[in-house]
């Protein structure tokens, strides 16, 4: 604000994973996940919505997961898809609530090879993958759904 006077655009895409069964995760790592998930986003979007409210528009864009709109299937993380699932419905009501003077979008990738994943596109993660609607993974994959890969 300080240096341009004005947000146009706000992305909110802080987020941790835990990807456990309940029954096997603490209750440290189940508070981790709502602090970072789901008051992350509720601090971002208040702040973001402030402002844009003030100065009559602007976008809100929030980072979600696939996990929001499925159970991932083998792995078994449903504080994780519930915290993602809030994500997506909370971006949802602001879209609504914020009609008047600003957008709310959300995003909601899949897995992705990245050092946070930490080699999480393995072939358990490939077999998750092939659950998700039309075997979108961030990976190259040929049209015809084959992987363009060497992960086989």
């Amino acid at each position: 604000m300080a240096d341009f006077g004005r947000i146009d655009v706000f992305i909110a895409n802080a987020g941790t994973g835990d990807s456990k069964p309940l029954l096997e995760q603490s209750l440290e790592s189940y508070s981790n996940l709502m602090k970072t998930n789901v008051d992350g986003m509720v601090y971002c979007a208040k702040y973001a919505g402030e402002v844009f409210k003030a100065q009559g528009s602007g976008n809100l864009i929030l980072t979600s997961s696939i996990s929001a709109h499925i159970v991932n299937v083998p792995v078994d993380q449903p504080i994780y898809n519930g915290t993602k699932a809030f994500v997506s419905h909370l971006g949802k009501s602001l879209a609504r609530e914020w009609r008047e003077f600003a957008r709310v979008n959300i995003v909601s990738p899949g897995f992705f090879d990245t050092k946070v994943c930490a080699g999480c596109i393995s072939s358990l993660a490939l077999k998750t993958c092939c659950y998700c609607h039309l075997v979108r993974s961030g990976l190259t994959c040929c049209v015809d759904g084959r992987w363009a890969s060497s992960h086989h």
